[in-house]
């Protein structure tokens, strides 16, 4: 079939057709502009015949999503959305339906056509939708219930716990407990504070948990520039590093990511930083070199934290960024650092991993999405995964 002919039969469909340009949700229009589109004056398709589709529609946002894992995948059939409905300008009711496919040449094409939908049809519609949301509100109640439970659990532990820190300090400071006792007493002030150190992880810990179910709300004026965020991080950590006899080495060829924004939130991207770093510190031999590298690779930032450790153990490279997930042998640590990192990252829709430098040691290393919209621009939200 023709092009000509193609877009004929798109047009005689009233089909929207459109044609992924990059995954940061670039799309350009491949057809005619149906007529059920021109009711919908806010619409991005309506202003440009290359646009950023995100933020119009937003189940639509949630399928976008699903059609990148699909494209990047081998699957042979294409992705239907299921319908969903949307009001007009003039508050009438549409049901659109989404489709992502392939063509021959893996060009990614999105179709989005209007649909009819009986009577019954809207009644099964209404009927998910309230059961949805009952399950929803179920869940509220459930995270609700846990989070106070939770910080109960952690205020009645953490009372007596600066009691006995507290204790270990005042008999350690008297004169008749110098020399063993006086060491026996700093083994157990320290082991009480990774005890409170502890407490506090599973606290951050489950608050990621709960903040990554919740929509990312972000307007383009909250992207952090990378390499503030990454100068602050070096700053805090160099002199632990350097206490340590480790040299922390912030990377010298940053020109290229002067000024560039990433799509996080800056409490956020300073913690995954903090957290990275300091699973460094405690893997790094002494008299090694910790390298903090920061690099654009086309719309996107990428960080690599490279230490010259002795490497993540085979066995545990499928759960390294699970929950209570521990590097071999080394103590101190829950092992929640790079799981909240993970929960973190995923919900920016980046990416987070580690590979096996040629030279030895672990290089950790995170991807975000560049920010390229003006401050200015309106409010988007990413929903969860």
């Amino acid at each position: 079939m023709s092009r000509n002919s193609l877009a004929a039969v798109l047009a005689t469909l009233e089909v929207l057709a459109l044609e992924r340009v990059s995954e940061d949700h670039h799309y350009k229009l491949i057809s005619a502009l149906p007529p059920w589109l021109q009711a919908f004056s806010k619409s991005p398709i309506l202003k440009s015949k290359s646009f950023r589709l995100k933020g119009w529609f937003d189940y639509l946002d949630y399928f976008l999503e699903e059609a990148e894992n699909y494209w990047r995948s081998e699957a042979p059939r294409s992705l239907r959305s299921l319908p969903w409905a949307e009001e007009d300008d003039n508050s009438a009711e549409l049901y659109l339906e989404a489709q992502a496919t392939r063509t021959e040449e893996d060009k990614k094409l999105l179709l989005i056509q209007a649909q009819p939908i009986s009577l019954e049809q809207r009644r099964s519609l209404l009927q998910t939708a309230r059961e949805a949301a009952l399950v929803y509100q179920r869940f509220q109640r459930e995270q609700e219930k846990r989070e106070v439970l939770l910080h109960s659990i952690v205020h009645d532990l953490k009372g007596p716990l600066a009691g006995v820190v507290n204790a270990f300090g005042l008999l350690a400071a008297k004169p008749e407990m110098r020399g063993e006792p006086e060491n026996i007493l700093k083994l157990g002030e320290r082991q009480a504070f990774k005890l409170e150190a502890l407490i506090q992880d599973i606290l951050e810990s489950f608050s990621a948990e709960v903040t990554a179910l919740q929509e990312f709300r972000y307007e383009s004026w909250m992207a952090p520039d990378l390499l503030a965020v990454a100068k602050q991080a070096y700053q805090l950590f160099e002199p632990l590093f350097a206490k340590r006899h480790v040299r922390l080495e912030l990377d010298s060829r940053l020109q290229e990511i002067h000024h560039r924004r990433a799509v996080a939130d800056k409490d956020g991207l300073e913690r995954v930083f903090n957290n990275l770093l300091e699973n460094a510190l405690r893997h790094c031999p002494i008299f090694s070199t910790v390298e903090l590298r920061l690099r654009q690779i086309h719309n996107r930032l990428r960080v690599e934290i490279q230490d010259e450790g002795p490497g993540v153990p085979v066995e545990i490279e499928n759960e390294l960024f699970q929950k209570f997930s521990r590097g071999g042998k080394h103590k101190g640590s829950a092992g929640l650092g790079l799981f909240i990192c993970r929960l973190n990252v995923e919900r920016w829709k980046g990416r987070i991993g580690h590979h096996r430098p040629t030279e030895g040691g672990a290089c950790f290393w995170f991807e975000l999405e560049l920010e390229t919209r003006p401050p200015s621009e309106s409010l988007a939200s990413i929903g969860p995964r």
